[in-house]
């Protein structure tokens, strides 16, 4: 997952679904979702950024901890 656009793809096409359920009145189906994106989603697909750059070497369950991943900002976010 080196394509930055396929990342970005993959970050926020599950997170305008969840707002179009919050739109459509579907507010708890909504929220179960949101838990989902935040908790077991976007912790996976972060690791899976930063593995196939070659960043990370740590184990999965670290990107759980808050703050965590803020040090690995221009990885994710970035080309770099």
């Amino acid at each position: 997952m080196k394509n930055l656009a396929v990342y970005y793809l993959e970050v926020l096409f599950p997170f305008i679904i969840i707002l179009i359920l919050f739109k459509s009145d579907y507010s708890f189906v909504a929220v179960i979702s949101l838990l989902i994106y935040a908790a077991l989603y976007r912790p996976l697909i972060d690791y899976q950024r930063l593995k196939s750059k070659g960043v990370v070497n740590e184990s999965f369950w670290k990107l759980y901890i808050p703050l965590f991943r803020i040090k690995y900002f221009k990885q994710l976010y970035t080309n770099i």
